[in-house]
């Protein structure tokens, strides 16, 4: 999956995910932020070479936790 800023729907809510720490080129050091509108809600590790299925499934049972 790229690390390129994304959209992603979850009960009927749109979140914005941008990548932090891309300019530093440390994989483990990058994080998504996470936006839902203009509410600032969090960060989730990036993952290198995950797949978009398997970030989507992690990203999933994050907002589920947060948000419910």
């Amino acid at each position: 999956m790229n690390d390129l800023p994304k959209t992603v729907v979850w009960a009927r809510q749109q979140f914005s995910l941008r990548p932090l720490g891309k300019e530093t080129g440390q994989y483990d050091e990058m994080a998504w932020a996470i936006w839902r509108g203009r509410e600032f809600i969090g960060t989730i590790p990036y993952v290198q070479n995950e797949t978009t299925k398997e970030f989507e499934v992690r990203f999933q049972t994050w907002v589920a936790e947060l948000v419910g």
